[in-house]
């Protein structure tokens, strides 16, 4: 059984990174509001830990679209008969 996705499993997975990558960039914005930049600074404990999960989001959102835009062809044994 081949590891390579199918078709709709491809436009799973770019779907997939694109909405965590859409996500990172709603964090990015929010964090810069006015109500929210306070509690999500850098000089908190809870804008490092948001901060160290958005780039989390980010790297799988970006991992996701490069699986789902590669392909992981295999070459077919050669069969001698």
């Amino acid at each position: 059984m081949s590891s390579t996705p199918t078709r709709r499993g491809r436009g799973f997975l770019i779907g997939a990174g694109v909405v965590f990558v859409a996500a990172f960039l709603g964090w990015l914005v929010l964090r810069n509001q006015g109500g929210w930049g306070v509690e999500l600074g850098m000089g908190t404990v809870l804008g490092w830990v948001t901060h160290g999960l958005a780039l989390l989001v980010l790297l799988g959102g970006v991992a996701l679209i490069a699986r789902g835009t590669t392909r992981n062809e295999q070459p077919e044994p050669d069969h001698e008969d």
